[in-house]
């Protein structure tokens, strides 16, 4: 079903793409590419976009459920709500935010900017922002928050 060769210039539009090396999310996206092998770095951009939107699509569901799982095993309602919040906001501003203007956002009177750093497990000394690493999975939240599916 899906082409038994990858080239390098679309290996790497893969890895941008996801935004670090997931081997998962490498091999389903992968798995979605079409057309024929390029070296070309913008014929590789557009079978990789065309392999995305094949993978944000309502039937791949399975492919990013675990994310909520995770959530639901790792977090009380409490926190997961705060997660969920946290992580609904992270998805819409690409290059993160910091903990403070994070805080913010999540809007819980009671909640410090460390507690929600434990929260996210991002323990970075200065100045730390909060972001998805991977991409594809911020554009696959913002496209089916939790809770929508």
């Amino acid at each position: 079903m899906s082409r038994q060769q990858i080239t390098a210039a679309e290996a790497d539009t893969i890895v941008h793409a996801t935004g670090w090396r997931s081997a998962f999310y490498l091999e389903a996206l992968a798995k979605k590419m079409g057309g024929s092998p390029t070296e070309q770095a913008e014929q590789a951009t557009v079978l990789v976009e065309d392999a995305i939107k094949k993978l944000l699509q309502p039937i791949e569901l399975p492919t990013f459920e675990v994310w909520n799982e995770h959530l639901r095993k790792h977090y009380g309602d409490g926190d997961r709500a705060i997660a969920l919040g946290a992580l609904t906001t992270l998805a819409k501003h690409p290059q993160g935010l910091g903990i403070n203007a994070l805080l913010t956002f999540v809007a819980r009177p009671a909640l410090t900017a460390e507690n929600l750093r434990q929260l996210l497990m991002r323990l970075d000394a200065e100045d730390p922002v909060a972001a998805f690493r991977n991409v594809l999975l911020r554009r696959w939240w913002m496209r089916f928050p939790p809770g929508t599916t």
